[in-house]
């Protein structure tokens, strides 16, 4: 998969989301990180509503537009009982404030590749100092630049590891993902101790 330009991006998600703002293009001139596969516009949640998990709603029902996305039959609670790990949190708020100008974030990322069939909790104990998992809200909007990452069933799955849930048992050791399963999208939740399946961790590096 080729990762779009920024400009290309940008232009996706105004079609999704007018209003969209701007993102600093020039950091994309640099290279980016050894394991990323490019730079990603995301813009900050914060500009898309009032929760994370308004946000990350918002994100899946643009999905459910182009293709059929199941969301995990808990959806209201569990999408509002869903937030961002503290080292992502951090991680993001360190690239706001490098980009404090700007809406849209400049992210090196990948898709879940450098941690194929690693269990959650392995590709988060194995990521570098300047790495973070990435969350739901920012794996979505990289699908909505690059849908064509998810077309067959065969592609891998996502795990957005930069996730937690907060609350409730039967979710406290999950993490969700994306996969295309059945002729389109799915959005749900599995172990974050799983080893066995076609699925990769997706991360994000500072700069």
């Amino acid at each position: 998969m080729k990762v779009k330009g920024i400009a290309e991006q940008i232009d996706c998600l105004r079609k999704i989301f007018p209003g969209v703002g701007s993102a600093d293009e020039r950091l994309a001139q640099q290279p980016f990180p050894a394991g990323a596969e490019g730079w990603f516009a995301i813009p900050r949640w914060q500009k898309l509503a009032s929760t994370y998990g308004e946000a990350l709603s918002r994100i899946l029902d643009a999905i459910k537009q182009t293709q059929r996305c199941v969301i995990f039959s808990s959806e209201g609670q569990s999408l509002q009982n869903l937030c961002q790990s503290q080292k992502t949190l951090t991680a993001l708020e360190v690239l706001a404030g490098q980009q404090k100008d700007y809406d849209v974030l400049v992210v090196p990322c990948q898709f879940g590749m450098r941690y194929k069939e690693c269990s959650v909790r392995q590709a988060r104990d194995a990521m570098v100092a300047c790495e973070f998992g990435l969350d739901a809200f920012t794996v979505g909007i990289m699908l909505l630049t690059h849908p064509e990452r998810l077309q067959h069933n065969n592609d891998l799955w996502i795990y957005c590891v930069g996730d937690e849930f907060l609350g409730g048992e039967d979710l406290s050791d999950r993490a969700p993902f994306f996969c295309y399963i059945g002729g389109g999208v799915e959005f749900d939740a599995f172990l974050v101790g799983a080893i066995d399946g076609p699925y990769g961790s997706a991360s994000g590096f500072l700069l």
